[in-house]
């Protein structure tokens, strides 16, 4: 009627004023990230069908309510979040599959839906059935993770022997290392030790919303690097305040290409997998 167009309207300002005032990033920085923005996340798009091919049950209960009425919210929002996936599939706008939510939940609660709704009590138990089993496939290739919030001695052996710790933690730094304190630290590190509360002086991941990251990146590299002299690195541990060095290798001459072979730093702990905690000396 008349009164969905200003509610339409309305609610489209009040999604743009959330999105201006969003506290944690620039939202509209986004659409100036450039190519590096699509290249990180080409890999939704990997193995769709291997992926998500269980949501066919949910797409297929989407089937009866399209015949039921055309303009069925679910139907709606299925089929929007599906075009706009596709259009970044067929453009090379992968950042747009981050929109694939907005299909496959409108399809599973199409899926529960049924269950409860469909029109006769034979075609209840049906899909009564159909989600039960599609639910039992999906918790069977998902059960290794049940390791992640209980003991692996707890679970079946075979899902136990498939169970593998994802990494290698850095809480080992914490008894020395400060929330906001700025570690200097190689990619593979970087990537997690912000969880923990300091910062690093680039980030592990690509990130579109910090202006020097290239900056940063360089000189990450420029400090590891063999033949760096001192002074460079003194001057690149300044300028970024740094007070913490994570490496791997032992100090000594064995390690000319780690920074425990330098000066201006201090040994203060060991960690997993042959890495070290080095503090910055005056």
């Amino acid at each position: 009627g008349r009164a969905a167009g200003p509610r339409l309207a309305a609610g489209l300002a009040a999604g743009a004023v959330v999105l201006w005032a969003w506290p944690y990033y620039d939202f509209f920085a986004l659409f100036g990230a450039g190519a590096d923005l699509e290249s990180v996340h080409r890999s939704l798009y990997r193995d769709l069908g291997g992926r998500y091919w269980l949501a066919l049950a949910g797409v297929a209960a989407l089937v009866p309510r399209w015949r039921r009425d055309h303009r069925d919210p679910l139907v709606l929002f299925f089929a929007l979040g599906a075009l706009l996936v596709a259009a970044g599939w067929l453009t090379g706008r992968y950042s747009w599959g981050r929109a694939l939510p907005a299909a496959l939940i409108p399809a599973q609660l199409a899926a529960a839906l049924e269950v409860l709704r469909a029109g006769t009590r034979r075609a209840r138990a049906v899909w009564t059935g159909l989600v039960a089993a599609a639910l039992c496939v999906g918790a069977w290739t998902q059960a290794v993770t049940l390791g992640y919030v209980v003991p692996p001695d707890a679970l079946p052996r075979a899902v136990a022997e498939r169970y593998r710790e994802p990494w290698t933690g850095y809480q080992w730094l914490t008894p020395w290392v400060r929330y906001g304190d700025v570690v200097m630290a190689r990619t593979a590190a970087a990537r997690q030790i912000p969880a923990y509360g300091p910062y690093t002086v680039a980030p592990g991941y690509p990130d579109f919303f910090l202006p020097d990251e290239g900056r940063r990146t360089a000189a990450v590299r420029r400090y590891f690097a063999p033949g760096t002299p001192q002074d460079v690195r003194r001057a690149i541990v300044r300028e970024y305040r740094v007070r913490w060095v994570v490496d791997r290798g032992a100090p000594g001459p064995a390690a000319a290409a780690g920074p425990g072979a330098r000066p201006g730093l201090r040994l203060v702990a060991r960690g997993p997998d042959g890495q070290a905690l080095y503090a910055v000396t005056p």
